[in-house]
């Protein structure tokens, strides 16, 4: 079996990403996949990068769980329902109550 080196996997990751999902990692920051990796890695107990390289290869539900941790959920965004009411407070008094 061939190790592939990190340099190689990223690559390899970086391209799935984008043909797959349209992802543009230098968008994202090259940071957030080695974040999103380090923190599977611990979540699975690998003891390295390549390791989880073989297991991101071969399973399909790794992929995903490797990419629900670089995206953004939507739900995420709406959580803090007081932090809209604060917005919405502070352009209130800013526009003097202004409706369109």
């Amino acid at each position: 079996m061939t190790v592939e080196s990190p340099a190689d996997f990223q690559g390899r990751l970086s391209e799935w990403l984008l043909a797959r999902y349209g992802l543009d990692l230098h968008i994202l920051g090259s940071g957030s996949l080695d974040e999103a990796v380090g923190g599977r890695c611990r979540e699975l107990g690998l003891a390295d990068r390549g390791e989880y390289a073989a297991c991101w290869a071969a399973d399909a539900a790794e992929r995903e769980a490797l990419l629900d941790r670089l995206l953004v959920g939507e739900t995420w965004f709406f959580r803090e329902w007081p932090a809209f009411e604060a917005l919405s407070a502070w352009v209130t008094q800013r526009t003097g109550g202004f409706t369109a």
